[in-house]
């Protein structure tokens, strides 16, 4: 700002904030209370006890509650005035220990005196020591592949093991304090790129491509950039995945083998073609045994559209009741062009002889006393009578 001189004029000061209540490592907030839980997880055993000793001591650091439980906030003497408010808070912060716990290690803190004391024994019984921990870490780390899993939950879940791993690497520091190479920065560098290096190792071979793309890139991007990119390219992958065209005509399943199946898939309806019905009578297709017109007889005036004109509208003899144990053979032999029709092409493959004794075969079959005999020209005999399959009449 300026004045009318054009002068420039200092801002006001700014007034200092409220005091905090917790500057003081005694205050107590209304939300304090003693079963108030600071963690999301309670402590199980030695498995869960690095996570859950960080995040607890997050959360009395934040409460200004730190100092009762790594012994830099000892209690007064019991004259001086703030030992009164110093057990009232040490009462407090050991009762929010026993509700982060379980139950059986409750137990075993419920007549400890201090937070201190129950701190201590937590570290004594569950802490372990650097050399196993980062073993341990290590194996996980190693162990610790993609699968099935996305991007986003195995880079979390690798993160998680990491953090750890690097909470308990010490980086190598200058001690002169008059080194301008920035050493903690580029160990710091190394540390991330051994980091992106395990995140590529622990992909899928189907993020070969992008793998490669990101190591041929000079330098090797940081982690947050690596899974950025890796990040992108499954969702691309997801996109192509999606079909074009939603149109059932379209999307034929590749579980149809059979035609009709095609047909009612590309024509996009519940269609499929009907198979006709095969008569056990007379075994051709296209009607069933209660209106075959050779079981039950011809209606008056119907004209056969075969070239046999012989048969006549009349009942048809029944035939033998063993018939049915061989009606493949018979429908062969039954039908209007095999017995009574003289094909040119048909007599060329069997000569009279060869007929007469196929008539005669069939005729023991069905149990005929007098089969029909054959003629020189290879057609069926008329001139007799014949009771059988078809009835010709002389």
């Amino acid at each position: 700002m300026t004045d009318s001189t054009g002068s420039v004029t200092p801002p006001p000061p700014i007034q200092s904030q409220a005091h905090d209540s917790y500057a003081s490592p005694y205050y107590l907030g209304p939300n304090d209370q003693t079963n108030l839980i600071l963690v999301s997880r309670p402590l199980t055993g030695a498995t869960d006890f690095n996570s859950w000793h960080r995040s607890m001591s997050m959360a009395l650091e934040g409460r200004n509650k730190l100092g009762f439980v790594d012994g830099t906030l000892p209690k007064p003497p019991d004259s001086d005035s703030d030992s009164a408010l110093w057990s009232r808070a040490n009462l407090m912060v050991s009762a929010w220990i026993m509700s982060s716990v379980s139950a059986e290690i409750h137990a075993n803190l419920l007549y400890v005196k201090t937070a201190r004391q129950m701190w201590q024994i937590l570290l004594k019984c569950f802490q372990q020591q650097h050399a196993p921990r980062r073993f341990s870490l290590k194996r996980r780390m190693y162990a610790l592949q993609q699968g099935s899993l996305d991007v986003t939950t195995f880079f979390n879940r690798l993160c998680a093991l990491w953090e750890e791993r690097k909470s308990l690497r010490s980086s190598p520091y200058c001690e002169c304090g008059k080194c301008t190479c920035n050493v903690d920065n580029r160990w710091n560098d190394m540390f991330e790129e051994e980091f992106v290096m395990d995140f590529l190792f622990g992909l899928n071979d189907s993020y070969e491509n992008i793998v490669d793309q990101i190591l041929l890139i000079d330098p090797l991007p940081d982690l947050q950039k690596t899974f950025h990119l890796v990040n992108q390219h499954e969702h691309q992958r997801r996109i192509k995945a999606i079909p074009a065209m939603d149109n059932p005509t379209f999307q034929v399943s590749a579980q149809a083998s059979k035609p009709s199946d095609l047909i009612a898939a590309v024509s996009g309806t519940l269609f499929k073609p009907k198979s006709k019905p095969l008569c056990t009578h007379c075994g051709m297709y296209g009607h069933t045994i209660h209106k075959c017109y050779k079981l039950h007889g011809y209606p008056p005036g119907y004209r056969s559209n075969s070239r046999n004109s012989d048969y006549k509208s009349v009942s048809a003899t029944p035939l033998p009741k063993n018939l049915n144990q061989s009606k493949g053979t018979v429908a062969a032999v039954q039908s209007d062009s095999g017995l009574n029709s003289s094909s040119p092409s048909d007599n060329d493959l069997f000569s009279p002889q060869q007929l007469q004794k196929l008539y005669q075969m069939l005729g023991e079959r069905l149990n005929i006393s007098s089969p029909p005999t054959v003629s020189a020209s290879g057609a069926p005999d008329k001139s007799g009578s014949y009771s059988g399959l078809h009835d010709w009449e002389g």
